[in-house]
């Protein structure tokens, strides 16, 4: 059965590192005529797991995410504020603004996971988030704004337009403090912003954490069962995950339009799940 590669080896999920095989093997007295004292033999086999870069998860609402349109919550500008600078149509509406905006459900977040970012200790996370996927109709489209910030933390996140004229805001640091800013992130729609916009998130691990990427013979990715016919690993590669939330902008209503692409033709239109909405 040995020789025929009966016997094999596999890890528990998303284990790496050292382990062993030891082998016991006994005779049970039957070596010779005289059935004399039983012989064994033991070895241990040395075995170690090399780690695979698993991608980072996210998630979000699957719903069509809606903002008033004109609703702002923070403010640059001389108007009246709180002493967090938020307006008045903020604090006493803080939910409008929320990403998700007024859900029931207090827990409901952009919530980030990954089962190896705890393997090394400086396990930093980059999330990314632009705002719109069309230059010509979103460059304009409004921003993000974190109110509260994780205190003694190396967590440091900058809003920027992008190569492509979209507003991006980028955060690094550790998934736990990531999780935290989300819990409260703002969307603050232009003033004169109205329809469709999607919020585009991808979440790098950063290369955060793993020796190889498993995609070569007798990997993760393609199993073998005889080990001599492996290929040698390959470097691991970062973990990236994207995921588009639906957003729209505007007052409740209908444009004319009967169709989706009609709708996203119409001014002042955009996402339309049944019909053409505001």
């Amino acid at each position: 059965g040995l020789m025929q590669n009966f016997l094999s080896y596999r890890g528990a999920p998303n284990f790496y590192g050292e382990d062993a095989l030891r082998v016991w093997v006994s005779d049970q007295g039957y070596t010779d005529d005289c059935y004399n004292a039983t012989l064994v033999a033991d070895e241990s086999i040395s075995i170690r797991v090399i780690g695979i870069n698993d991608p980072p998860v996210i998630t979000a609402p699957s719903y069509v995410l809606v903002y008033q349109k004109g609703f702002r919550c923070y403010a640059d500008f001389p108007v009246e504020t709180n002493d967090e600078g938020r307006v008045r149509m903020c604090f006493e509406d803080g939910n409008s603004s929320r990403v998700p905006p007024n859900d029931p459900d207090p827990n409901a977040m952009i919530f980030l996971e990954d089962m190896d970012m705890d393997a090394t200790e400086y396990g930093n996370m980059t999330l990314t988030l632009v705002i719109g996927s069309s230059p010509e109709r979103h460059s304009a489209s409004g921003g993000f704004y974190i109110p509260n910030v994780v205190t003694d933390t190396a967590t440091w996140f900058t809003e920027f337009e992008n190569l492509q004229g979209l507003r991006t805001m980028s955060i690094q640091g550790r998934i736990e403090d990531i999780n935290t800013m989300m819990k409260d992130i703002r969307y603050d729609a232009d003033p004169t912003y109205q329809g469709y916009v999607p919020f585009v998130i991808t979440a790098n691990d950063m290369l955060n954490f793993g020796e190889c990427d498993g995609d070569h013979r007798c990997g993760n990715l393609e199993v073998c069962a005889d080990h001599r016919e492996g290929e040698g690993h390959r470097p691991a590669r970062a973990g990236l995950t994207t995921l588009i939330l639906d957003v729209t902008v505007g007052a409740l209503g209908k444009c004319s339009a009967t169709n989706c692409e009609d709708c996203n033709k119409e001014e002042g239109c955009g996402w339309c799940p049944g019909a053409c909405q505001l």
